[in-house]
């Protein structure tokens, strides 16, 4: 499909141009020693922790890195590509609290965790899970990390995205290979993939540059780049911001390459405005889309998948407001051609907040996402000229074949309530936040946990425990 774009092709080249200035002449903060050692070696100048990045370089080691690669499920069907033209979807990450309805907004608990994990083990509409999504609060800290990764395992198939540090990631790795085989095999047939992140304005904190080199040593895909705020921690304007993120993300990329050459990367930036009566970010400003089509764009630039956008939004429950920035954030997504969604089902309070009735509520707005993306062929069946001719003026096509065979293919919601007014006031008058509630409880009463033998579910625990 034809993507939305605001820039043109000098526009691109005007930003990438101003991206490897940035990188040559500004320079890049790595609050790691081993990190500027590699950089040494590959001819950048370092000063102190700020490293300077040749041209050429940078040029040569963003080609190695992969224009697509996969992330591998429990099943065929559950591996993951991503590329230049996937929309991946994955639910709310790293959210300390939740709130559900009829509940105040609290911690998160391992409760809420298996519920938001079932919920994504039997979606159509999601296709990577979230390590984090929400807080284990009510688990201490010394096995809380493990915990995430041995309940992801257990109740769900799918990949999944975890970060933190370079320590988790190596826990994941390994709890991973008790299921998945040996750490070279786990290097062939990754299952899981990472976010690392940049710390706004140009540079990469000791954490996460050694989680970055941790993944790009075990071959582990990573999403590289960060979130900055507009007027605050990038320039206020849209070109300036996104030259600030991409010199940041590609700093990782070439640090990335030149550990491992051909690591799988995503380029990201996730970045929107500052609220500037409080200072806050506001996802759920227009801003965040336009970094979206921005995004996109310069990812397509630079031939590497991307992620930005997200069912995101400001309000603090599921209302209007929630409705109305996660679509205008999400159908972007889309439209502008980024190719993983995170945080797709469930955030609420720019992302602070986890919400079981927002999550099966932006599932629904993920499958009409997915079904307008799909678009329409057009051939002699879908052109329908014969039905239109055997129906003629002031006809009918209800009950036309043309219509009786193929009425199945248009959208069907689960969720949102297209019945007449007086049907729903024979329902119990309920909102979409009721009836997202209902839906999501009625899930988990028959959801089936996968089958896994005994012996993969001892080792499990035992590494949890040990």
């Amino acid at each position: 499909m034809q993507f939305f774009e605001i820039f043109s092709q000098g526009d691109l080249e005007a930003i990438h141009e101003n991206v490897l200035d940035i990188l040559e002449k500004t320079g890049i903060v790595f609050l790691y020693e081993p990190a500027l050692d590699i950089f040494r070696k590959a001819g950048c100048r370092v000063d102190g922790n700020r490293v300077y990045f040749p041209r050429k370089l940078v040029e040569e080691q963003r080609r190695l890195a992969p224009s697509s690669f996969t992330v591998y499920g429990r099943t065929r069907e559950r591996d993951v590509v991503f590329d230049r033209d996937s929309f991946v979807t994955i639910p709310c990450y790293g959210s300390p609290y939740v709130h559900h309805l009829g509940e105040e907004r609290r911690e998160g608990t391992r409760d809420d965790f298996i519920k938001f994990t079932k919920l994504t083990q039997d979606s159509p509409h999601l296709d990577v899970a979230s390590a984090v999504p929400c807080e284990m609060a009510d688990l201490p800290l010394e096995t809380r990390d493990k915990e995430y990764i041995r309940t992801i395992l257990e109740l769900c198939e799918k990949p999944f995205v975890v970060s933190k540090t370079a320590g988790v990631v190596k826990s994941a790795f390994e709890l991973s290979s008790i299921l998945y085989g040996s750490p070279e095999e786990m290097k062939e047939k990754p299952r899981f993939l990472t976010i690392v992140d940049s710390l706004p304005p140009l540079a990469y904190d000791e954490t996460m540059t050694e989680m970055l080199m941790f993944c790009s040593e075990y071959g582990i895909p990573q999403r590289i780049g960060g979130l900055g705020q507009s007027g605050l921690t990038t320039p206020v304007t849209w070109p300036g911001l996104l030259c600030q993120m991409m010199a940041e993300s590609l700093a990782g990329i070439v640090l990335s390459q030149l550990i491992r050459p051909g690591t799988p990367v995503l380029i990201n930036n996730s970045s929107s405005a500052t609220d500037m009566k409080t200072l806050g970010l506001s996802v759920g400003a227009p801003e965040s889309a336009l970094n979206c089509i921005g995004t996109a764009q310069m990812a397509r630039f630079y031939g590497l998948p991307c992620r930005s956008g997200g069912a995101i939004s400001d309000s603090k429950i599921v209302d209007a407001q929630a409705g109305a920035e996660t679509m205008m954030n999400l159908m972007t997504s889309a439209m502008s051609g980024a190719n993983f969604i995170l945080h797709a089902c469930g955030i609420l309070e720019a992302y602070m907040v986890s919400s079981l009735e927002k999550f099966v509520v932006d599932e629904e707005c993920c499958a009409m996402v997915r079904r307008i993306l799909r678009g329409a062929e057009v051939n002699e069946d879908t052109l329908a000229r014969q039905a239109i001719d055997d129906v003629g003026p002031k006809g009918n096509y209800l009950t036309h074949k043309h219509t009786t065979k193929r009425y199945k293919g248009l959208f069907q919601p689960a969720l949102f309530n297209r019945e007449s007014y007086g049907r729903w006031v024979s329902g119990g008058e309920k909102d979409c936040a009721q009836a997202a509630r209902e839906l999501w409880q009625k899930r988990i009463e028959k959801f089936e946990v996968p089958s896994l033998g005994a012996d993969d579910l001892k080792k499990l625990s035992d590494y949890v425990n040990s």
